[in-house]
């Protein structure tokens, strides 16, 4: 008997289906774990900012109202970043 080799279409239907739930559930994990390292990062960021904070005052008495002049963003070119519709508002004083 010559019997034709391959998928029906059932089986290939059944197969587009698991992989249509598997990707619908690892498509939020990934976007909550690149949320969580956008929030990490943003942490380090700032806690660098912290300690040029603290170094500037311990040298000028003041804390600093610019990041320009803080030696982290000298040397090098660190920019804090926050994740989409989140904004970093300093207080001068």
């Amino acid at each position: 008997m010559n019997r034709r080799k391959g998928f029906t279409f059932v089986e290939l239907l059944v197969v587009m289906l698991l992989l249509g739930a598997l990707s619908s559930m690892a498509v939020p994990r990934f976007r909550e774990y690149k949320t969580r390292a956008l929030i990490a990062a943003m942490q380090s960021d700032l806690a660098n900012l912290k300690i040029s904070e603290e170094e500037y005052f311990a040298d000028h008495l003041k804390y600093a109202t610019d990041t320009s002049l803080l030696e982290f963003r000298k040397t090098v070119n660190v920019s804090i970043k926050c994740p989409s519709g989140i904004t970093v508002v300093g207080s001068g004083s």
